[in-house]
């Protein structure tokens, strides 16, 4: 009975070191003056790999989701 437990940890570790940290990044876009929100604003994380983007809704806000864990870019750009 131990041995079908200490394979079960040893399969559940080896799989979480192999799987890479997400998280969701998210925000709001306003104008610096008037501090109203810029709806239609696209937010692009500057890893062209991952492919992930969004746009900002009418009330300026947005949610990434899967962005890896740590330090990232993003590009944000308004017409």
């Amino acid at each position: 009975m131990h041995r079908y437990f200490f394979l079960f940890y040893l399969f559940l570790f080896t799989n979480a070191g192999f799987s890479q940290l997400k998280q969701n990044v998210r925000g709001k876009v306003t104008d610096k003056v008037s501090t109203s929100p810029l709806p239609g604003v696209n937010i692009i994380l500057n890893d062209p790999g991952l492919g992930i983007g969004a746009t900002t809704n009418a009330n300026g806000e947005f949610e990434l989701h899967d962005v890896p864990v740590g330090r990232n870019r993003f590009t944000f750009r308004f017409i």
